[in-house]
């Protein structure tokens, strides 16, 4: 595991969530690291404890997506705190690469693919 990620996790080892994204993919080229948290999660109370303003959360067809960005030190990149309402079992929730605090990897060979904005 990257020293990064596990900075990540031992700073958030008070909440559930995972690695998943394009840094599990090529950590050199992603702009910013995505960890995600079931929806169970207390989003607003998150950003509180990081320290981050809670900016509310936008719905995507059915789904409700809340985002906060935090800088962590140590960690080159923005990490971009994600949760979606539809996802509360990460590791059999979420379609894509997953990176989970234990070391535990799911589907590292499927990588959500951002469609192109023509």
């Amino acid at each position: 595991m990257r020293k990064e990620f596990k900075t990540i996790f031992e700073h958030l080892w008070e909440w559930e969530c995972a690695i998943v994204g394009s840094a599990l993919r090529d950590y050199a080229e992603a702009n910013d690291i995505d960890v995600l948290f079931p929806a169970s999660t207390d989003f607003r109370n998150l950003a509180g404890e990081l320290g981050v303003p809670y900016l509310g959360g936008w719905d995507e067809g059915d789904v409700r997506i809340h985002q906060l960005k935090y800088r962590l030190p140590g960690v080159g990149k923005v990490l971009n705190l994600i949760q979606r309402s539809d996802i509360e079992d990460i590791f059999n929730d979420w379609p894509h690469a997953t990176l989970m605090p234990g070391g535990d990897e799911a589907r590292m060979d499927h990588h959500y693919i951002k469609p192109r904005r023509d």
